[in-house]
């Protein structure tokens, strides 16, 4: 129930940001790869913290550490090339979203594990563009692999059975809403 939700009410955030990427449109290149990684790394860095060190995870025994992308991101910009101490000094969002409770954080969640279901179409369109691999510059997007299917279908099952109130549910369709708007806006210095 909660997914279909959140799909009616992010339709047009999620609209907007994916004909404002368009990443398989654009034509490729190894430094716009590596500024898009960049940039994915300044948002992921600062808004998975807060999503994943919530405790309410282990109460539902869900498994959320394998779902991490900014080690991904750190690895894949070190095989392009960059030192750690450049990785470090990269830009970083600054208005944090308010992940203040866990429905909030089950919005934002929503947004960033849906986009891993784009990243193994994005995964096979860079294979083809610029020859970048999963294991060679490509983890983030290919991030779980053969197990995106699965990983996402114990996500929704989450959000499915999860109890919220009528205002819970309200601040998770927000949060969702938001993040979607707040990565549109991070990203859109370099679309």
């Amino acid at each position: 129930m909660l997914l279909h939700l959140l799909r009616d009410a992010t339709r047009r955030e999620h609209e907007q940001l994916e004909a404002r990427i368009d990443l398989l449109g654009r034509g490729w290149s190894l430094p716009f790869y590596r500024l898009l990684l960049q940039k994915f790394y300044g948002f992921y860095s600062v808004v998975e913290p807060p999503i994943f060190e919530r405790e309410e995870w282990q109460q539902l025994g869900f498994d959320v550490e394998s779902r991490r992308k900014t080690e991904l991101l750190r690895r894949d910009l070190r095989h392009l090339g960059l030192s750690v101490n450049q990785i470090e000094a990269l830009p970083r969002l600054e208005n944090a979203l308010p992940l203040s409770s866990f429905p909030r954080v089950l919005g934002c969640a929503y947004v960033l594990e849906g986009a891993t279901l784009g990243g193994q179409v994005i995964t096979r369109h860079l294979r083809r563009e610029i020859g970048v691999e999963p294991e060679q510059g490509g983890a983030f997007f290919a991030s779980y692999g053969a197990l995106v299917g699965p990983m996402w279908r114990d996500f929704v099952a989450l959000l499915d059975t999860f109890p919220v109130s009528a205002d819970e549910q309200s601040a998770l369709l927000e949060s969702a809403r938001a993040t979607f708007r707040a990565l549109d806006e991070w990203l859109g210095d370099i679309l």
